[in-house]
């Protein structure tokens, strides 16, 4: 549990905060504080949640105990560094300081996210491995989710902004599960019959999906773009037409505006709902993510 609060924190605060520097390009941003809020609360409650439980286990739960895990034990500290970067991340956004320093932050998240599950049981690269996966991840998740949410005239532009940002992510995410699954799995045969290797094939299976789903919305929305883009051709040729009906500035620009609104809402209606199947596989790569960093590693490092 305290592994999923972490990751959905973290596409609601880094993903939200990427969305709201990177797809609203000076328009009225849909991605509201109160989601970075959210994720902040979140990842407060995991890490919480990551400290207390092997707490528990060994009945340390004294505040003295506490401060000795979160200073002394390398997973405290993560957890630590965790929440300080996401504070100060979510501070930077609020009084809107430059993008730069946000990226700092979300990478010292990031590496603090990784040092609590498995990346904090290797050496520095299998833990930025972890750390770039949860961070590509983080961004698809919640561009897309932000996706959703804009509004109708300017998604068009939204959508082709995220475009190379969510092929990035991709390629990332397949560079670094490949890493990890080469440190993890040392066999074929581990990946068969282990919980942790089916657990993975599982995921590999969603992210399949994932992709395909991706691909689908993207040839949908290039035709719908190309359908707007007739419409708009149709508008100007109406403009310059010797038929008095179409030939003033007033009557052309309704033409055009009732042409490109038919396209527009159409594009509201059937690619909002397209962009859920791919939302909810990616939810569910979450998931079994989440459920990979409670497994014991095959290799029993």
């Amino acid at each position: 549990m305290s592994r999923l609060l972490l990751l959905t924190g973290l596409a609601l605060l880094l993903g939200g905060g990427a969305a709201r520097r990177l797809l609203a390009a000076g328009e009225v941003n849909p991605v509201r504080l109160r989601w970075l809020l959210l994720g902040w609360a979140l990842l407060f409650l995991g890490a919480g949640l990551s400290v207390y439980q092997p707490l528990r286990e060994l009945g340390l739960l004294a505040p003295a105990d506490v401060l000795d895990y979160l200073t002394g034990v390398g997973a405290g500290r993560a957890a630590l560094l965790l929440l300080l970067c996401a504070t100060l991340f979510l501070l930077v956004e609020v009084w809107h300081w430059p993008a730069l320093m946000l990226v700092g932050l979300g990478g010292w998240a990031l590496w603090g996210l990784a040092g609590i599950g498995h990346g904090g049981i290797h050496g520095g690269t299998v833990r930025g491995l972890h750390a770039l996966h949860a961070g590509a991840m983080s961004i698809w998740v919640g561009g897309l989710a932000a996706l959703l949410r804009w509004p109708a005239p300017s998604r068009r532009a939204a959508a082709q902004r995220f475009s190379p940002i969510a092929a990035g992510c991709v390629a990332l995410l397949t560079l670094t599960g490949l890493g990890m699954g080469l440190n993890h799995i040392p066999t074929l045969d581990a990946l068969r019959q282990s919980e942790y290797g089916q657990t993975l094939l599982l995921k590999l299976l969603a992210f399949a999906g994932v992709l395909a789903a991706a691909g689908w919305v993207r040839r949908s929305l290039m035709r719908d773009w190309a359908l707007l883009r007739t419409s708009e051709e149709s508008a100007r040729m109406y403009s310059a037409s010797p038929n008095p009906a179409f030939s003033s500035p007033r009557s052309a620009r309704k033409n055009s505006l009732g042409i490109q609104t038919i396209f527009r809402s159409r594009m509201t209606q059937e690619k909002l709902a397209a962009l859920w199947p791919e939302l909810l596989l990616l939810a569910l790569v979450l998931l079994l993510t989440a459920r990979l960093g409670g497994l014991p590693l095959v290799h029993g490092v």
